[in-house]
């Protein structure tokens, strides 16, 4: 198995119970829907529009999650609690950490559907 720097796939394995085909799936799905999530982040970001931050920076969450991205988990609720709380001047995705740990969870889910961690086959 590959060394992972932004996500534990073992997350997703065990989440989906070792099923090898429901773990290549979620991944594919995670892959589709992401992007579009991380762009209304992004434009919310840029908009200041707190309601919309909390929104997208929690629905990301969910999807990271369960793909075992922890570090970029913990940043988008950073990002989540500080939108609520209205302390974000001057934040974003950059400068949150989020843009490049964004960037490498999509390469290591793409790379985890052609070599999962070990599960049922």
């Amino acid at each position: 198995m590959p060394a992972y720097r932004f996500i534990d796939p073992t997350v997703l394995m065990t989440a989906v119970g070792g099923d090898v085909g429901a773990f290549r799936q979620l991944s594919e799905v995670f892959l589709s829907i992401a992007p579009d999530a991380y762009e209304r982040l992004r434009h919310a970001l840029q908009q200041r529009d707190m309601p919309a931050i909390v929104q997208s920076s929690h629905a990301l969450k969910g999807s990271t999650m369960l793909v075992g991205a922890i570090e970029l988990t913990a940043q988008l609720q950073k990002l989540e609690s500080g939108a609520r709380s209205g302390e974000l001047d001057g934040v974003d995705l950059a400068s949150a950490g989020i843009a490049p740990q964004f960037d490498g969870v999509m390469a290591e889910v793409g790379a985890s559907i052609a070599e999962p961690p070990p599960g049922d086959a």
